[in-house]
């Protein structure tokens, strides 16, 4: 990236495998929390907007309206707490972000969570 100096940085990598997350809690960490942070870090130093795809998991599912930024998160597994976490190393790393909490992702062949 350094020798790039892209002007918008996309993140859409991520440990998707929500039931799978629950095993393997290490590598799902360094995938949706520390990978964002380095991320985040890397495009303070160039200046660049950091553009990161989340998930509605970082939610508890309870209640019957759409969910807001301003409500208060409260995952329930480690795939949800994981991408809460790259969230907050955003945050903490680099103010020029965007953050998109998505549900229900497909691809071209299958739907993706």
């Amino acid at each position: 990236m350094r020798a790039v100096r892209p002007d918008v940085i996309i993140n859409a990598a991520a440990h998707t495998a929500v039931d799978k997350a629950e095993s393997e809690p290490e590598l799902v960490r360094t995938l949706n929390a520390q990978a964002p942070g380095v991320l985040a870090q890397e495009a303070h130093k160039l200046g660049a907007l950091l553009v990161h795809y989340s998930t509605d998991y970082v939610f508890d599912g309870s209640g019957s309206h759409p969910w807001t930024e301003t409500d208060t998160p409260a995952p329930l597994s480690v795939y949800g707490q994981t991408k809460l976490e790259g969230e907050q190393a955003i945050q903490a790393a680099w103010t020029k972000h965007l953050i998109f909490r998505t549900s229900w992702v497909y691809a071209a062949r299958r739907q993706l969570r």
